[in-house]
């Protein structure tokens, strides 16, 4: 099964700053007001500055993970919602797409190396990040979602996790 293939035309990929408008957010405004609300003297929130009922409406939707660097960057999900699963046909919960890969450039979930790189590049930066595209790799691409991602950091500088949410288009 292939994810997001290395042909990413059906796919925007886009970064913002952490001090974005939220406005440019849409239907995620309420999330990234969220958000923004536990950054405190702009640094970023950490994954224990909220509490799970300040997400109602929004539950089955988000995703978390915990990001390494060394030797590779690499996610490793916590957390991957009902509705998550339920979209996209696969549950990543406890997985690592780049650990389980049973080839090199086939990653669990069809994860692609594009994907990584943006990954990497928001929790680098630290950037906010918002994809849009169809579930082509499922043959499925009458389903559309969006994904809205935020860096989070336990010391409040260097990124430690990504918290996710999807939103079907």
């Amino acid at each position: 099964m292939k994810r997001r293939t290395e042909d990413t035309s059906d796919w925007e990929y886009q970064v913002y700053s952490c001090d974005a408008n939220a406005v440019e957010f849409g239907v995620f405004q309420p999330i990234f007001d969220l958000w923004k609300s536990k950054r405190v003297q702009g640094k970023l929130p950490a994954w224990a500055d909220f509490e799970f009922q300040e997400f109602v409406g929004w539950h089955g939707w988000i995703s978390l993970c915990d990001i390494t660097y060394d030797p590779i960057f690499d996610t490793h999900y916590r957390l991957w919602g009902t509705n998550v699963t339920e979209v996209l046909g696969y549950d990543m919960t406890g997985r690592s797409p780049r650990r389980s890969a049973k080839e090199p450039f086939e990653y669990e979930g069809g994860y692609s190396q594009t994907e990584f790189d943006f990954l990497e590049k928001l929790a680098r930066q630290p950037a906010i990040g918002v994809i849009r595209g169809s579930i082509h790799w499922q043959d499925r691409d009458f389903v559309r979602y969006q994904e809205l991602t935020l860096p989070l950091a336990d010391d409040g500088e260097a990124v430690d996790k990504l918290f996710f949410v999807i939103s079907p288009t």
